[in-house]
């Protein structure tokens, strides 16, 4: 069941919310370190329509646009989407792919039948089968909202600045987002 993926706990964890304010990348192409508010239309403007290679930006800002509507309809509540990787950089690089956890509430996820759970599911990165929804163009996780635990996990994991062979740089951290759905 996905409650299991979920853990449990209901404490806040991880880094604090910063802003509301103007979001910017700095001259390394990163957010400040952090947690940041945001909005879809900041989203938009700063990693599609400002950001290198707009257009393969904005087939990836669809893709997340659609992922996020499936899942709307299968967790109804709705809650936070934590973005993060490529996508919220402006590396000369282009992203490969939008990284995306949701934080979902208990409500949503028990309420789930059988079939909604596995339709959940199979809109979730699987590592083992290698494979992301929305044909690669998603990398896509859940976690439980408000769960301590979960949140200081994603929270380190998304603040980790990798170099250009996958590996953590010691003592770098960047910056990502939080946007409601």
């Amino acid at each position: 069941m996905i409650a299991t993926l979920l853990g449990a706990g209901t404490t806040n964890g991880g880094s604090e919310v910063t802003g509301p304010g103007p979001l910017s990348v700095g001259p390394s192409g990163y957010l400040p370190p952090g947690r940041h508010a945001a909005t879809w239309a900041d989203v938009r403007t700063l990693f599609v329509d400002q950001a290198p290679h707009t257009e393969h930006r904005r087939s990836l800002y669809r893709a997340l646009q659609g992922w996020l509507n499936s899942m709307r309809t299968l967790l109804p509540t709705g809650g936070t989407a934590w973005l993060n990787g490529g996508f919220v950089t402006h590396k000369t690089s282009p992203p490969k792919d939008v990284d995306v956890v949701l934080m979902v509430h208990d409500a949503d996820v028990m309420g789930l039948t059988p079939t909604d759970e596995i339709l959940v599911r199979s809109q979730l990165t699987d590592r083992s089968a290698g494979t992301q929804p929305m044909g690669g163009l998603v990398d896509a996780f859940i976690a439980q909202h408000g769960n301590a635990r979960e949140e200081l996990i994603w929270d380190t994991t998304w603040s980790a600045v990798k170099d250009d062979t996958g590996l953590i740089v010691p003592g770098a951290a960047k910056g990502y987002l939080e946007v409601s759905w």
